[in-house]
């Protein structure tokens, strides 16, 4: 035995160190069962020497096995069982969703900087095969959030564009205009609009980019301290390797997650502030390890010798298993003893979160860099498509349809009336044509070439690179920068009204303007989460205002308020997790009960009213969780050493723990808080013997030291409810959270836009009921239907068919009646299992005005949103609205995600796609910027297709003209600017700040708001209408410029080139001219890019056309526009042309405004405008 390994460990453990014993361990797990068992992930193995031998044999086929072979007679032991380490296997699938398999559920950590000899020391025992050991499951401690480095920065964002359709449509388009013999356009045209536009988007992208790289190299080039050989070395974070022991003093932020062993308090507690992780600014208590708490020097953690076993890397932040075994030499025995410890998610200080109010902290790294649990909830959060994102496609569609019917006429005519082709039978006879008659001068046409399969393939992909501008090979990147910056624009607007304003995405921007459905939370997004305690029932049953009335007897009822909590003091200051713990403190204070803290020993002190002095000591803490929805603490006085057991929670789960004095007197009163509006808490306590603590601690430290997450749970729980029993009636706490300012307005609002209203809450059916009607979510009058307190499922089933039945057949009674569901989370939970009653429910959904839901957990709020987005996938839009971390999911589920950014921290806001601090700001991100958002997007999509229709339907026409030819009308340098300067600052602008409806009218009259739900601006007859407008203008300007053309021939302006050119300049005058007859609200900057744009078109083909073809002389382009310019005529059609184009548009309008709208409507409508209205657009 190699004593000097061991013989530095302490001698002499902590009392409250836990020794698991052979017969305490559950060998229920199936991967344990003896005989054969797969052996080929197997990274190491560990076995306890005297209880039995594993050999690894192979196979011939090279696959191994583990054969355990028990020689001798005593029953398998703890390392045996439970010691075989797996290779993990974990990741996130392609819905992201978190998957493992849990045949590889844990890991290995051994501690110390001298790992070998400790390998060395452990194979001789017997306890471990070096040759297994393997480390390629660890990563280093680099936190990457940057995409991109600087030599892979191009191929990847290459890589990255062109996984979207259009820009692979673009790029075949490109390529096909460099292959095809005899292309009618300059390939150069397609690369410069193609490089444009994907340079642009690589510019953005890696500019955010840059700034991400910034921020991991601050985060990675921190200083640590490690313990190594004694002495504290300093290393970069990013050198950190799992195994390191690190010290971590005070305010510093914790660079991996760590387990902690030991900190500069006596008891070993540390507090964390996670702010950085969950947005919870509370500080939370962090254990040491309890075999390791009282080693202080670094001399002495750095003579540990041992390991940690713990499951492998995964993003539940409230998680975490695993067990530390230590080793120390027993002289006496001339033998090596080993010592073990549960850990659970109380022991582990998480990256990124901070450390507080400790000194020092010593810690054994387990999970660096990716594998952290904060870079694993970096991935949770889905991608959002925006519905017009998802409409987008239907454009694609239908106007590649468009363009497939133009290239397929214009194949078939060019087949049969292109001099080109013929058929063979015809051949002879139009070759003797072409050479013997008057066409032989024709001397372009050249060879007639044969009609073949071939030929038809390649006109049709010639005809391709001609048409295929009908895809605007702008709109994306016009979209992406118009959302962009809307964001910046929406937020410096509501910073005027809200200072913490929050946009995390521009992606679902035109979402806000289609939402039917919110669902909001209740404590702290329609409530102040503002806690005041209002009322108390003691154990006598006798109500109270202020714990003054007490007459100074210490009772359980006061024992519980000052203890049972995990506050703690802060200058004077309670900082509690929960704002109930910090509301009930504060009242006991003012009563004269005050709680004077926890020493690090663990004694809590309370002042009495009688100024004396209480003193406890906390034996145990069991947390609060959502299943069992109560908390307790274990405590024994110090004078009496009389052992407690103190309970505080839900009326539903305490009910049923309580087994004395719960009256119906006292369920009333619990009624009676919840119908004011008051959140309850029943409260319970109970008296242990020493015998009976003694046998719940060993149980519970068993239970927190099962590896298998499933297996701890439920163990710990069976555990917890041995004391959590036969409690006796302490008394109830009635305490009130305050309204939201300016709420039933809000609500009010939000209403009259024809949104529906879901308020999901985890409280009373009678508080939620209460506040429901405080703010005017269940208006006066209003009809309720209520199923609730149900337990059998086929009652159940009875009441939702009743309900199903009663609603479809009243549908004419319900008229002008609002109709409100109450429902809790046992009906949900029947209803998600059932498909049919699903179904049922969904109808009822869909006929009544508002939802109140009760009782429900944070998975059931997110499965509610997902249930109501699928009943109506096109129409629907969800936005969902809350304040705390169980609010998250369901914020993550909907369409639309807002935070409030209040006392449970920023977790919400972070994971929401907008956050501010109140929730009548909603109203003015919907209402109005919503309903700006969806108008200007929906307008640059339309005006975006619309655009080239007007400019490349010509190009069609003109086919007509040349004999199917194929012949390009446009210039190559018009083609590439078209999409990219000619038309596209305008649109832009015009998405940016146009208002159809200003301010003053859309928060005035919040109706107007439904004008666009259920995406009306994008709907079929919409794409239509300007499909046809295009067409409409481009038959004008084509056959416009086609009947005036004799007159420029008259003047030598009679060419081609000309015709292509004031085509091309029409079409930019009309579609420009377009958004100024649709905008509403005159802006400067939207006249002036438009003039920019004219110009602009001026000046590029002047310089074009004098500056560079004056090396080409022969050109038929030269000097054309120099002539055209100063050309009267033209200037004269040209202004025909455009109002030809625009006044149908007119007349259609003004009949609509003088025949169907109201006239008093236009009227008050006209005085609330407060801007000049250029266009009277209505539409």
């Amino acid at each position: 035995m190699d004593r000097k390994l061991t013989q530095s460990l302490p001698r002499r453990w902590p009392r409250t160190s836990t020794v698991i014993k052979q017969e305490e361990i559950d060998f229920n797990d199936k991967r344990t069962d003896q005989g054969l068992r797969p052996a080929s992930n197997i990274s190491s193995v560990y076995c306890h020497k005297k209880s039995k031998s594993l050999d690894i044999k192979l196979l011939p086929n090279g696959l191994g096995y583990a054969d355990i072979q028990n020689n001798v007679s005593e029953p398998p032991s703890f390392w045996s069982r439970l010691c075989l380490q797996f290779k993990p296997r974990f990741g996130w699938s392609p819905n992201l969703e978190w998957r493992s398999n849990p045949k590889y559920d844990g890991r290995y950590v051994l501690i110390g900087e001298t790992k070998l000899p400790l390998v060395e020391h452990l194979t001789r025992s017997g306890y471990i095969d070096p040759s297994k050991i393997q480390t390629d499951q660890f990563v280093s401690n680099v936190f990457k959030s940057s995409k991109y480095t600087l030599f892979n920065f191009i191929p990847l964002n290459l890589v990255q564009q062109f996984r979207r359709a259009a820009n692979i449509y673009f790029i075949i388009a490109l390529i096909l205009t460099l292959i095809l013999p005899d292309a009618p356009l300059d390939p150069s045209s397609w690369v410069l609009s193609l490089v444009f536009v994907v340079s642009v988007t690589m510019i953005k992208q890696g500019y955010e980019d840059y700034l991400r790289h910034i921020k991991d190299r601050s985060t990675n080039e921190r200083n640590v301290s490690v313990v190594h050989n004694g002495n504290l070395k300093t290393l970069k974070s990013r050198e950190i390797a799992v195994g390191d022991i690190l010290r971590l003093v005070e305010n510093e932020i914790v660079p991996c997650d760590i387990v902690v062993l030991s900190s500069s308090h006596d008891n070993g507690l540390c507090f964390a502030m996670t702010a950085n992780l969950d947005g919870e600014t509370s500080l939370k208590k962090k254990y040491s390890c309890n075999l390791t708490k009282y080693l202080r020097t670094k001399e002495e953690i750095n003579n540990l010798r041992g390991f940690v076993e713990c499951e492998v890397p995964n993003p539940k932040i409230d998680s975490f298993l695993g067990r530390l075994t230590l080793f120390r030499y027993n002289e006496e025995k001339r033998d090596t003893e080993e010592f073990s410890t549960p850990l659970n998610q109380t022991n582990l200080l998480m990256a990124s979160t901070q450390l507080k109010n400790t000194k020092e902290v010593l810690g054994l790294c387990v999970f660096t860099g990716s594998q952290t649990k904060m870079s694993l909830n970096s991935r949770i959060t889905k991608n959002k498509f925006s519905v017009v994102e998802r409409t987008l496609n239907k454009f694609l569609i239908f106007y590649g349809v468009i363009m497939l019917l133009q290239i397929l006429i214009s194949t078939i005519l060019t087949m049969h009336f292109g001099f080109e082709y013929s058929t063979v039978r015809d051949k002879l006879y139009t070759q003797y044509k072409i050479y013997f008659e008057d066409t032989a001068n024709e001397w372009y046409i050249g060879q007639v070439l044969d009609v073949d399969f071939m030929a038809w393939i390649i006109t049709s992909l010639i005809w391709f690179t001609l048409f295929n501008f009908y895809i605007p090979i702008s709109l994306y990147i016009t979209l992406e920068c118009q959302k962009m910056i809307s964001s910046r624009l929406y937020r410096r607007d509501m910073i005027y009204y809200d200072s913490n304003v929050l946009c995390n995405t521009s992606d679902v921007n035109e979402d806000l303007g289609l939402v039917t459905h919110l669902f909001t939370d209740k404590t702290g997004t329609l409530t102040t989460n503002v806690m005041t305690f209002r009322k108390y029932v003691d154990e006598n049953c006798r109500v109270g205002l202020s714990l003054k009335e007490e007459e100074g007897i210490w009772s359980p009822f006061l024992m519980i308020l000052t203890m049972c909590h995990s506050a703690q003091i802060d200058s004077d200051n309670f900082v509690a997790s929960s704002p109930d713990e910090k509301a009930l403190l504060e009242a006991c204070r003012k009563g004269g009960y005050n709680y004077l803290g926890e020493t690090n020993d663990g004694i809590i002190s309370i002042q009495t009213k009688d100024r004396k002095i209480r003193n406890y000591r906390k034996l145990d803490e069991l947390e609060f969780d959502s299943f069992r929805k109560s908390m307790s603490v274990i405590v024994q006085c110090e004078e009496t050493s009389k052992i407690f057991v103190l309970t505080k929670g839900a009326e539903t789960t305490m009910a049923e723990s309580i087994s004395s004095n719960y009256s119906d007197l006292s369920r009333s009163l619990v009624d009676e808080f919840a119908e004011e509006g008051l959140r309850t808490l029943v409260l319970g306590y109970r008296t242990l013997t020493e015998d009976e603590y003694t046998s719940f601690n060993a149980k519970a430290e068993v239970a927190r030291s099962a590896v298998i997450e499933s297996n701890r749970t439920k163990f710990v729980r069976e555990a917890y409810s041995l004391v959590e029993n036969n409690l006796s009636f302490a008394g109830i706490t009635g305490i009130e959270d305050k309204l939201q300012e300016d709420l039933q307005e809000t609500l009010e609002a939000l209403r009259e836009a024809g949104i529906m209203i879901c308020m999901l809450t985890g409280d009373k059916r009678e508080t939620a009921v209460n506040i429901a009607q405080s703010c005017g979510l269940i208006p006066r009058g209003s009809q309720i239907i209520e199923i609730c307190n149900v337990s059998i499922e086929r009652d159940m089933n009875i009441l939702i068919s009743s309900v199903y039945d009663r609603q479809r057949n009243d549908t004419l009674e319900r008229s002008g009646v609002n109709t409100i569901l109450v429902v809790d989370g046992k009906l949900l939970s029947y209803i998600f299992k059932n498909e049919n009653c699903k179904n049922k429910f969904s109808y009822i959904l869909g006929t009544v005005t508002s939802v109140i839901a009760c009782r429900l957990s944070p998975i059931q709020k997110s499965l509610l949103v997902r249930m109501v987005k699928k009943i109506d996938t096109k129409n629907f839009v969800t936005a969902a609205i809350g304040d705390g971390g169980n609010d998250i999911s369901m914020i993550q589920e909907a369409h639309v995600g807002f935070g409030i950014i209040g006392l449970e921290g920023k977790g919400a806001a972070r994971a929401a796609d907008f956050a501010f601090s109140k929730f009548k700001f909603l109203r003015r991100t919907l209402l109005v910027h919503g309903y700006w958002f969806y108008d200007r997007v929906a307008y640059v999509v339309q005006y975006s297709f619309y655009k080239n229709i007007v400019c490349f339907f010509c190009q069609f026409l003109i086919a007509f003209y040349s004999n199917f030819s194929a012949t390009s009308l446009y210039s190559g340098t018009f083609l590439t600017c078209f999409n990219t300067i000619y038309t596209s600052v305008p649109v832009l602008i015009f998405g940016l700040f146009e208002r159809r409806e200003s301010e003053e009218t859309l928060w005035n009259n919040p109706g107007i708001y439904q004008r666009n739900v259920g995406n009306k601006q994008l709907k079929a007859v919409k794409l239509v209408s300007w499909f046809c407008l295009g067409l409409w203008q481009a038959v004008v300007i084509f056959f416009g410029w086609l009947l005036a053309w004799p007159t420029m021939n008259s003047i030598g302006l009679g060419d081609l080139f000309c015709m292509g050119t004031v085509i091309g300049e029409s079409t930019i005058l009309v579609t420009n001219y377009q958004i100024l007859f649709d905008a509403k609200y005159f802006d400067p900057k939207l006249v002036l890019s438009i003039v920019l744009s004219l110009f602009g078109y001026g000046i590029v083909t002047f310089v074009l056309q004098k500056g560079f073809i004056p090396f080409f002389e022969e050109s038929n382009e030269f000097g054309v526009y120099e002539l055209l310019f100063l050309s009267l005529p033209k200037w004269a059609i040209s202004i025909l042309l455009v109002l030809s184009c625009l006044l149908p548009k007119f007349f259609v309008r003004s009949a609509y405004y003088f025949l169907v709208a109201n006239e008093d409507a236009i009227k008050s409508k006209i005085k609330k405008t407060v801007r000049f209205d250029l266009s009277m657009n209505k539409l």
